[in-house]
This record gives structure tokens, sequence and C-alpha cells, in this order.
């Protein structure tokens, strides 16, 4: 019902509803922990990402990074400012869980949110991603080591602001092998 009154979007930016949705599987389901209800790319937008919602094909971005001058004008801003309604949902979280379930944060990896960034949305092969890493791979490091820097502070705030764990998700791991997971992802994940 809440999906059919807001969009996903809205539902992300609105703490009163991000809290609301993070509590739902409470009651539903009997779970032992919820996720604070967010998305993975949550962070770039402050970074300077254009972003689009299409509710069938999900986010898309105006403005893919394709060269090192797009990842020089993406900004590092101060994420528990920039991302204020996560924070204010944590908040509530935490006021309404005590006693109940842990809440557990949640972050897009490095590698994951540099792989959408680079192809401009969703992809059955992230052509464009794995051509950057391939062909300038010093652009791809330089683009994951600036989202790496937004994501500690995104769940380092979110850990002040009251989550119990932060789950991080890395579901673009599949599309590289281990060699090229152990140069492009895991430096920055473990960061």
């Amino acid at each position: 019902q809440m999906m059919s009154q807001h969009g996903f979007l809205d539902i992300c930016r609105i703490p009163e509803l991000a809290a609301e949705a993070t509590m739902i599987p409470i009651d539903a389901f009997g779970v032992d922990a919820v996720i604070l209800f967010s998305d993975i790319l949550t962070t770039v937008v402050p970074m300077g990402m254009e972003m689009t919602w299409d509710d069938h094909k999900g986010p898309g971005f105006t403005n893919p990074i394709r060269t090192a001058e797009d990842v020089a004008r993406l900004s590092v801003p101060d994420a528990e400012d920039a991302l204020s309604f996560v924070m204010q949902a944590a908040d509530i979280c935490k006021r309404e869980l005590v006693g109940k379930v842990p809440n557990m944060g949640f972050a897009g990896a490095p590698f994951t949110v540099a792989m959408y960034m680079v192809e401009g949305g969703p992809s059955a092969r992230f052509h464009q991603a794995r051509k950057m890493m391939f062909e300038a791979p010093e652009v791809f490091e330089a683009l994951v080591a600036k989202v790496a820097e937004m994501t500690t502070g995104y769940v380092l705030g979110q850990v002040r602001h009251g989550v119990d764990a932060i789950i991080m998700f890395d579901s673009l791991a599949k599309m590289v092998s281990k060699e090229e997971y152990d140069r492009f992802a895991l430096p920055y994940a473990k960061k």
C-alpha cells in the first residue's frame, strides 16, 4: 500500500516513510532484525550524479561517469548533512525499535556503486563500466576511491545515529574475476 501512495525514491527520502518501511517486516514476518530502508545508490546524488527513476527499470543517470574529468567533478560532501534524511530515519528506528529487534544500516559497496555510475543504470553486462576498468583502470580506481570516501562517511553516520550493524551490498562483484575484484573492489570495501 505504501508503494502505491508514494514512489520508491520518496519512501527512501522521507524519514518517516523510510522508518515505517524499515519496521514493516517485524509484524509481517517476525524477523530477527530489520534493515534500514534505502537504496544502494543513495550516496551518489550528493556527489553530483543526476539520478532518474523508472518504476520498471530502476535507477538511471543522465550524467554517467566516462572520463577522469567526470570523476574530478564529483564532490564528497559531509554524508550526515547531505543524507540527513537517512540519519533521521535511523534516529526514528532507534527510538521505535528499543527492546524489539536490531536495526541494520545499509550501503552499496563502492565497487557496485561505481559500476552503476559509469554504466548509467542497470545493465546485463555493464559494458561501459568493464570497458573503463580495462581501458582506463586509473580512472575507475579514482572513482571507486571517491565513492569509498563518501560511503565511509555514510556508514559512520548511520552508526552515530544508532544502527546496530552495517550491511554492505556488493551485488556486482559477480561481474569480475577474483583478480579484478582484488584490485578494483576489495581494497575499497575494506576501507
